[in-house]
C-alpha cells in the first residue's frame, strides 16, 4: 500500500508533473496559511512502512543504531532482496523444483526471478517465475516459464576466466559439435524412435529389449543392430572426420508411440540410464510410423507428447533434431495398416510445425527417402527395399543413414544437376598439396596444379565427398599428360558409394609416360562414371614416384553414360577451301554433357566409330583441349593439343600429335610409320580404337565400324603420346597437297562407343 499526496492532501501539495506524477510536497507560503504539506502520522508511516518492508523482504533485523554510509542495513536488505531476485542456476529440472540451486545456498522461489538449467552439453534453459500455470510448477502457486523454446546456448572456453561463446540457435550449435567431430573430440549421437530406428527387416537385427512393454535400456543396440542406420551413419561419420570418438545410441524398439506416451515414459531407461549410452550431444528422434495406427486422428495427442519431450531433452542439455516419418507405402487395409497419407499429410506436417515452433533442426525423411527411391538409376526399386510397405532393408537404411550424416558435414560438394566444378585448392578435396611446389603454367581451369613430394605408393592424395540427388551424375577427373611420368605404378581414382561400399578403382592411363615439356597436356577429361544417388566418397591415390606428381580437379556433369553422338550440337561438320593457301584447322568445342568426349583409363580400349569425306591433304581430328608447353606464352596463346587422322597426296594414312595456339601449328608429330598406299576414295567409313599396349600407346584403323581390315597401326614414341581423353569432331585441310583444287571436307558421323 502507499498514500495518493493528490487525494490525501488537496490544495496542499505542487500539482503532479514528470518528477512526482502523484503530486510534489511543498512548504507554506506564509506562516499558519496551512498551504504547506503537513508533517504528520501518515506520511510519517508511508516512509516508515517503505523502509521497514526493505528490512522484512531482505530479512534484516534492525540493530536500532542509525544508519550510516559505511553502515546502512536499508542498503543491505536492499541488495538481498536483488540477490534473491537475480537469476538461480541449477543443474537440472528436479533440482529447480526441489529448490536445489548449484552454489548450494538456500533459495526459494520469488516472482518475476529469472531460473535457470545448465544440461550438461552446455546448453542452458531459461525461465521466469509466473503467478499462472506454465511449463514448470515451483509449489506456492508459482510456476516456472520458459523464456524462449530454442534456449539459451553457452560454451565455456577452457583455461578462460568469463570468456563464452554464443550460440544464438541450435543449429549454430551443430555446427559447433561438427567442429568438434573434426578436431577428433567425442561427440555422442542418440537415435530415439520405433521399428524404423530399431533395425527391423535389416540383417542379424535383433529386437531391443523391453520388459512388459517397457524398455529395458542395459545395452549397446549397436551390436544386434548391424546394419541399421544409426550404426551406419556412425560408420559413416568416422570416416568422414577420421575420428572414431563419435558415437551413436541405437534406442529404437518396435511397435511404440509418441501419441500415448511411451516416448516419454521410457526415454530416462531407454538413453539417460543406460550404462552404454547416457545424456546424448545430440538426439534423433523419428516416430510416428505407429501413431498412424488407431482409426482417427491422433494428432492433437502426439504434438501434445512430441513438445514434452522436447523440452524435456533441452532440460537435459541436449540439442533435438526432429525427423520426419520414412517414406512408405503401407495401407490402411495392408498387413501393418499404417496409412502412409495420415503419416505424411497429418504427423509430418506437425513434425515439421513443431520443429518451427521450437526453433530446431529437422530432417524431412520422407520427402529426401522419396526422391530417392523413386529417381534413383542405381537399381533399388522401392518395393524392393521396402518390401513389408514399412521397413527399409539394409540398403535402405545405409541410404538413411546419409541424410543425418550431411547434417552434421558442411564441406560436401552438393550436385544437383547441371555441371559442378570443384578445384584441388578447394577445402572439399583436402588435398595434400600447398603453395610450396606449384606448376602455374599448366593452362588449366584452376590456374596450375599441385606438386607433391615424395609419397608412399597409394596415398590418400585427395579426399572428396559428394552428395548427389540426380540419378545421371558422371565424375570427371581432370589429369594432365605426364602425371606420374616414369612411375611404375599408376595414381588412381576410387570412387565408393555409401550404399553396398562397393569401390570402383579406375587407374589413370597416362602413368609412366615421359615428361615432354612441348607437348604437355593439360585438364584431360577422364570420365570416370556414375556416381550414385546419395553420398560418395571419391578419393585420389599417388602412385610410386616423386617427380611430376600433378594433381588436378574434378567436374560433375549430368550425362548419361550411352553411345555419344559427337556431333549433336554442330550437326555434320563441313568446310570447302577456295583457292587458298596453308594449314587449316575446324577444331571440335567440347558438347554439353559430355557428348563428344572420349576418355579410357589403364586398361581399357577406346572406340571410335565415323564417317567422313577426306580428300587428299584432309584430316579428322580426335581428343582435343588444353595444352601447355611450361610457358606463360602456352596461357596467353590458348595453347591446344589435339589427335589427327590425315590422309596423305600419295594416298596413305598418317596419325599426328599436334599442338596449335591461336598463332597457328606450333608442332605437328608424326606417330609411327605411314601406312602402305591404300585404295582411298574420298568417302571414308572408318573406326578408330585406341589402347594401351605393354606401356606403349597405340592407335589402329579400321575400314568398318565393326570387324573390317586393319588399315594401319600407329604407336607412339615417349614423350609424344597423343591425349587418352578429350573431345572429339573436327576436321583439317592442307591445301599444299593438290593446290588450286576445291576442295570440300566433311565429317557426317562420329560415334563413341562407351
Amino acid at each position: 500500500m502507499a498514500i495518493n499526496l493528490e487525494t490525501q492532501y488537496p490544495g496542499k501539495i505542487n500539482p503532479a508533473s514528470p518528477a512526482y506524477p502523484y503530486g510534489e510536497p511543498r512548504n507554506i507560503t506564509n506562516p499558519g496559511d496551512g498551504t504547506g504539506t503537513p508533517w504528520e502520522a501518515a506520511l510519517v508511516r508511508d516512509i516508515a512502512g517503505m523502509m521497514q518492508a526493505f528490512l522484512v523482504s531482505g530479512a534484516v533485523v534492525p540493530s536500532g543504531n542509525p544508519d550510516a554510509a559505511d553502515a546502512s542495513q536499508y542498503l543491505e536488505a536492499i541488495l538481498a532482496i536483488i540477490s534473491a531476485r537475480s537469476a538461480a542456476v541449477f543443474p537440472t529440472i528436479a533440482a529447480m523444483t526441489a529448490g536445489t540451486p548449484t552454489d548450494g545456498k538456500a533459495f526459494a522461489a520469488k516472482l518475476g526471478q529469472t531460473l535457470s538449467v545448465d544440461g550438461e552439453n552446455d546448453l542452458t534453459t531459461v525461465y521466469t517465475v509466473v503467478a499462472v500455470a506454465a511449463d514448470v510448477d515451483l509449489g506456492g502457486g508459482l510456476w516456472a516459464k520458459r523464456i524462449d523454446p530454442a534456449a539459451v546456448f553457452k560454451n565455456v572456453a577452457p583455461n578462460a576466466t568469463d570468456s563464452k561463446l554464443e550460440y544464438a540457435s541450435f543449429n549454430d550449435y551443430i555446427g559447433f559439435l561438427a567442429g568438434k567431430m573434426k578436431a577428433g573430440a567425442e561427440v555422442t549421437i542418440g537415435c530415439f524412435g520405433d521399428s524404423t530406428t530399431d533395425g527391423v527387416g535389416t540383417t542379424g537385427w535383433v529386437m531391443n529389449p523391453t520388459s512388459g512393454g517397457a524398455a529395458v535400456g542395459n545395452s549397446d543396440h549397436n551390436v544386434d543392430a548391424p546394419n541399421a542406420w544409426p550404426l551406419k551413419l556412425q560408420t559413416a561419420l568416422r570416416d568422414i572426420y577420421s575420428n572414431n570418438n563419435i558415437k551413436t545410441f541405437n534406442a529404437g524398439y518396435g511397435n511404440q508411440k509418441m501419441e500415448d506416451g511411451w516416448a516419454n515414459d521410457n526415454y530416462q531407461a531407454a538413453m539417460i540410464d543406460n550404462p552404454f549410452y547416457g545424456v546424448p550431444d545430440v538426439l534423433l528422434i523419428q516416430f510416428g510410423i505407429n501413431d498412424t495406427v488407431t482409426p482417427g486422428s491422433e494428432l492433437d495427442n502426439f504434438i501434445t507428447q512430441y513438445r514434452i519431450l522436447i523440452r524435456r531433452v533441452i532440460d537435459d542439455g541436449t540439442v533435438p533434431v526432429l525427423m520426419t516419418t520414412d517414406a512408405i507405402w503401407s495401407k490402411v487395409t495392408g498387413s501393418f495398416q499404417r496409412p502412409a497419407d495420415e503419416a505424411q499429410r497429418e504427423l509430418n506436417s506437425a513434425i515439421k510445425s513443431l520443429a518451427a515452433e521450437f526453433n530446431v533442426p529437422v530432417l524431412d525423411m520422407y520427402d529426401v527417402e522419396r526422391k530417392w527411391v523413386q529417381d534413383n538409376a542405381d537399381g533399388y526399386a522401392w518395393m524392393a527395399i521396402q518390401p513389408d510397405t514399412l521397413h527399409f532393408n539394409d540398403v535402405g537404411h545405409a541410404f538413411k543413414a546419409q541424410v543425418p550424416a550431411m547434417l552434421f558435414f558442411n564441406d560436401a560438394v552438393a550436385f544437383d544437376g547441371g555441371e559442378t566444378w570443384v578445384a584441388s585448392v578447394s577445402s572439399q578435396c583436402a588435398s595434400l598439396g600447398d603453395n610450396s611446389n606449384l606448376f602455374t603454367v599448366a593452362n588449366n581451369k584452376q590456374g596450375g596444379n599441385y606438386i607433391l613430394g615424395v609419397l608412399a605408393d597409394g596415398t590418400d592424395v585427395m579426399t572428396m565427398w559428394v552428395w548427389s540427388t540426380v540419378a545421371d551424375a558422371q565424375l570427371v577427373y581432370l589429369g594432365l599428360a605426364t602425371e606420374g611420368a616414369g612411375n611404375t605404378t599408376q595414381p588412381s581414382v576410387d570412387v565408393e558409394n555409401f550404399i553396398d561400399n562397393a569401390v570402383v578403382s579406375k587407374e589413370i592411363i597416362a602413368a609412366g609416360a615421359t615428361y615432354n615439356a612441348g607437348k604437355g597436356k593439360s585438364d584431360i577429361p577422364y570420365i570416370h562414371g556414375k556416381l550414385h544417388y546419395g553420398l560418395n566418397k571419391v578419393v585420389y591415390k599417388s602412385s610410386d614416384a616423386a617427380t611430376f606428381a600433378f594433381t588436378g580437379g574434378f567436374r560433375i556433369v549430368e550425362a548419361k553414360s550411352l553411345p555419344s553422338n559427337c556431333l549433336v550440337e554442330s550437326g555434320r561438320l563441313s568446310r570447302e577451301y577456295l583457292d587458298v593457301t596453308g594449314d587449316h584447322f575446324q577444331l571440335p568445342a567440347e558438347a554439353a554433357r559430355l557428348a563428344n568426349v572420349a576418355a579410357i583409363w589403364e586398361g581399357e580400349r577406346l572406340v571410335i566409330q565415323f564417317k567422313a569425306t577426306m580428300p587428299k591433304g584432309c584430316g579428322v581430328l580426335f581428343m582435343s583441349g588444353q595444352g601447355y608447353d611450361g610457358s606463360a606464352a602456352a596461357v596467353t596463346n590458348n595453347m591446344q593439343s589435339t589427335a589427327m587422322l590425315y590422309r596423305t597426296g600419295t594416298d596413305t594414312l598418317e596419325f599426328y600429335n599436334l599442338v596449335t595456339t591461336d598463332l597457328g601449328v606450333d608442332s605437328a608429330t608424326i606417330l609411327g610409320a605411314a601406312s602402305a598406299v591404300l585404295p582411298l576414295t574420298d568417302d571414308f567409313t572408318a573406326r578408330l580404337e585406341l589402347y594401351k599396349n605393354a606401356g606403349v600407346q597405340t592407335i589402329e584403323i579400321y575400314d568398318a565400324f565393326s570387324g573390317g581390315a586393319l588399315l594401319a597401326t600407329f604407336t607412339a614414341a615417349p614423350g609424344e603420346e597423343v591425349r587418352y581423353a578429350g573431345h572429339c569432331g573436327g576436321l583439317f585441310a592442307n591445301t599444299a597437297i593438290n593446290p588450286g583444287a576445291n576442295k570440300i571436307v566433311e565429317l557426317h558421323e562420329m560415334v563413341i562407343i562407351r
